[in-house]
């Protein structure tokens, strides 16, 4: 408890859009107990928690560790940028009784080897085609794109009023065969498939 306590009370010292951000994230900490924080977050390492929370409050289907796969792994289009960097804290921290880690991916097909995969705001030109490689497998699928939620994706950040919230689409995450907690649902905007998306 004593880490959260200190980042909420950084709240008052981080400059204007940090301290918003952090404000988001401490809400969600608050509401949803046991959620992992830094006492300094700059946006992208807020982000980075979000994500990595959102993992620990997901429970996938035991099927999708039946290749052998002992972590659950985070896939990253590109090789290296800012989200590697900052999700990478979090690398070897336990979800679900498993180390989380945080893998490149290049293809579509190399979705079948994760559990997650987080999609930036450069990665929008091939958004259609992750979530159409994804469909149906058992992979959580996270972005700061906008509309990603509408588009189909399961869990969408957004700004709103210069805070970090996120938006969640049950169906897609039902169609998955994932579980997500309800503690976790009731802090999201809930948003429906746009009609033709899936």
């Amino acid at each position: 408890m004593l880490p959260m306590f200190r980042a909420i009370q950084g709240l008052k010292r981080a400059p204007g859009r940090r301290r918003r951000c952090l404000q988001g994230l401490a809400a969600l900490l608050l509401a949803a107990g046991g959620m992992v924080v830094a006492e300094t977050l700059s946006e992208g390492s807020a982000k980075a928690a979000f994500v990595f929370n959102f993992a620990k409050f997901t429970e996938w289907p035991s099927e999708a560790f039946g290749n052998g796969n002992a972590t659950v792994a985070l896939c990253l289009l590109r090789g290296v940028d800012s989200y590697e960097v900052n999700l990478g804290a979090f690398s070897g921290k336990s979800v679900q009784g498993k180390p989380f880690s945080i893998r490149p991916m290049t293809r579509p097909e190399a979705l079948r080897q994760c559990q997650m995969v987080f999609l930036d705001e450069l990665d929008e030109r091939r958004m259609t085609e992750v979530l159409r490689g994804s469909h149906g497998l058992a992979v959580l699928t996270v972005s700061d794109i906008e509309g990603f939620a509408e588009a189909g994706g399961m869990i969408g950040l957004v700004h709103v009023d210069n805070r970090i919230q996120f938006e969640v689409n049950p169906e897609a995450i039902q169609a998955s065969g994932l579980k997500m907690s309800a503690q976790l649902l009731q802090l999201a905007k809930i948003v429906k498939s746009a009609r033709g998306k899936s």
